[in-house]
């Protein structure tokens, strides 16, 4: 009896001490910086298991967002910290001395800090995890009073074999599920799986529960309870993609409303159209002579694209100049037509975000880098495709994470990609072949970019480096290792003879690719540059930026000539047009915009 009292009382004792919150169990805290694609990804698994998940870009509302995030940290029991990096690099600042010298002082302001302090405070149960693996412990440049706060909170980071799958069974099995007493692994699961092009099935336990036709609207009542719900196909993933949209947040006897395209739709949805997809009209772009002289300085917003549902992470024009693709956050990749805007084609076959699109030189196909998951994200991947049907011609797999960079050799005949598995593979384009794998002392690439004779490639790493390597060897050739912080992009110019890169400090460096030194330094950003690009002539640089604003820069004196705002978020990618005339710019804000002379 007194055994059966002390169980009793302590899973009471539990049961207090680790009560779920009001409205969320969980709170994910990340930099958005570099650990968004895995916040993302953690969020899903959570739901999934059953969990209320609070992540800000997905649970954020109008009004007071700092108020938000704090009562969501205050509600939850569970802070997970999404250990990146660039996790606690801001929360502290860097300050000049009297003296000359660099000092960190906390930043009170910053608010991966702010949340810490509020889950350290009000006694969350608190978990990190190692993203990579190579964190460990709270870095030495944390001020003293909150590095010891955060390090003896019991910080154990947990990291399992760079796989993601087993890095969150191991948390849920080492940190949730022995000590949080009203939680209970789901036992009753649902899966959907997908039988054919036409129709799927509802399975739970194995048994056939509905079969869905596709071109349908079906109506598909659930049991009780939590359920795991996966669209697994590599054949027809606008299953995947419109199931999870529809169903992140089932609990109990809950309608899923799931609509199917056959293949006649799909392919009706490829078609280019003259027609516009809404009943707005655009005027076309203003016509510059080729021989009209274009300054910069007079670069005004031309137009907005508007088309995709999360943010914009990278674009890049067709060798024409006719057309713009751009890859997004909402696992698509869509074609522009730049002279009416009109989105003349979406293409649908990633699963996770698109990092990166490039278009072949000859303008005949694209290639898009992205991650390949299920539920969990397992390998990256690059898919070709033919830029005139929009159809999938090949997909590349050898990357063990996501794919954040492709570029095709000038003669089009190779494909370059880089990986946050620290590794850059070359391709033959034409069979989708391995050619070599270049590997980095770092965990992410996060930018590669061929030479114009092709002869060698330049890449930009979280190690603060640039590379340059022989594309023919797989040899790094030079180094160069000026920067004080991660290196986000980096761009040939036209003559070969200098290299721009992007630095989380805001800075742009030109470098001189014979010398391996510094040309210039340009500042004029605020926050991290996360995209750079030359102008086709050589003359004018292009930055985008966190500080939501694209600069353009004279090549030669290195001179800011124009600073271009408009977008309401970070600004991701930048892009000159071949012609020069134009300039477009891809942003955290779901658009892309076109800038130039009226």
């Amino acid at each position: 009896m007194q055994n059966d009292m002390s169980e009793e009382q302590n899973k009471n004792r539990e049961k207090r001490e680790f009560e779920r919150g009001t409205n969320f169990d969980v709170f994910v805290s990340y930099r958005r910086s570099d650990g968004k694609s895995f916040a993302r990804t953690l969020n899903l698994a959570f739901k999934n298991e059953g969990f209320r998940c609070f992540l800000d870009y997905d649970k954020l509302e109008g009004g007071d967002f700092s108020r938000q995030l704090q009562d969501a940290v205050v509600d939850a029991p569970i802070f997970v910290m999404v250990m990146t990096p660039d996790y606690f690099a801001r929360c502290v600042k860097k300050v000049e001395t009297a003296d000359g010298k660099t000092v960190f002082e906390p930043d009170e302001d910053d608010w991966v800090r702010r949340e810490i302090e509020l889950a350290l405070s009000n006694g969350k149960i608190i978990i990190p995890i190692d993203v990579n693996g190579i964190l460990n412990g709270t870095p030495d440049y944390l001020d003293k009073d909150f590095g010891n706060r955060v390090g003896c909170h019991q910080f154990s980071p947990v990291y399992d074999n760079n796989a993601f799958e087993a890095t969150f069974d191991a948390m849920l099995n080492k940190n949730i599920w022995n000590r949080f007493y009203k939680f209970q692994k789901p036992t009753n699961k649902a899966e959907i799986t997908v039988a054919t092009d036409a129709d799927c099935k509802l399975l739970k336990n194995n048994k056939l529960l509905a079969t869905l036709q596709a071109g349908e609207h079906s109506l598909v009542l659930l049991g009780k309870g939590n359920h795991l719900l996966q669209a697994r196909s590599e054949e027809f993933p606008e299953i995947f993609i419109e199931i999870e949209k529809e169903i992140e947040d089932v609990s109990c006897d809950d309608f899923i409303r799931i609509k199917l395209k056959d293949k006649v739709h799909r392919q009706q949805d490829n078609q280019y159209t003259s027609q516009q997809e809404d009943n707005t009209t655009q005027t076309d772009l203003p016509q510059v002579s080729k021989n009209e002289s274009i300054s910069p300085n007079d670069f005004r917003l031309l137009r907005t694209l508007e088309g995709h549902s999360e943010g914009v992470l990278s674009i890049c024009w067709s060798p024409d100049g006719k057309y713009l693709a751009s890859g997004s956050m909402d696992d698509t990749v869509v074609l522009w037509d730049v002279n009416t805007g009109q989105r003349i084609r979406l293409l649908r076959g990633h699963s996770s975000l698109v990092y990166e699109v490039c278009w072949s030189p000859n303008g005949k196909y694209l290639a898009s880098g992205s991650g390949k998951k299920g539920l969990f994200l397992q390998t990256g991947e690059v898919i070709m495709w033919d830029a005139n049907t929009g159809e999938r011609i090949r997909t590349l797999k050898g990357h063990s994470d996501y794919v954040c960079s492709v570029c095709w050799s000038p003669d089009g005949i190779y494909l370059a990609s880089g990986s946050l598995d620290g590794n850059i593979i070359l391709w033959d384009a034409n069979t989708g072949q391995r050619i070599r794998t270049l590997k980095t002392p770092s965990w992410s690439v996060d930018s590669v970019y061929y030479a114009p004779n092709g002869r060698y490639l330049a890449s930009s790493s979280l190690d603060k480096t640039v590379k340059l390597w022989n594309s023919n060897s797989g040899e790094i050739i030079l180094t160069l290792e000026e920067y004080s912080d991660y290196t986000y992009s980096v761009c040939w110019s036209p003559d070969g003879n200098y290299i721009i890169s992007g630095s989380s400090d805001g800075t742009v460096i030109i470098w001189s690719v014979n010398s391996g030194k510094i040309i210039k330094t340009l500042k004029g950003h605020s926050d991290k540059v996360l995209s750079v690009s030359w102008s086709p002539d050589g003359k004018y640089l292009a930055s985008g930026s966190d500080d939501k604003t694209v600069i353009i820069w004279d090549a030669n004196s290195g001179e800011r000539l124009k600073t271009l705002e408009g977008h309401s978020n970070d600004v991701t990618s930048v892009c000159w047009s071949p012609d020069g005339k134009y300039l477009a710019s891809g942003s955290d804000d779901d658009t892309v915009k076109i800038w130039g002379v009226e």
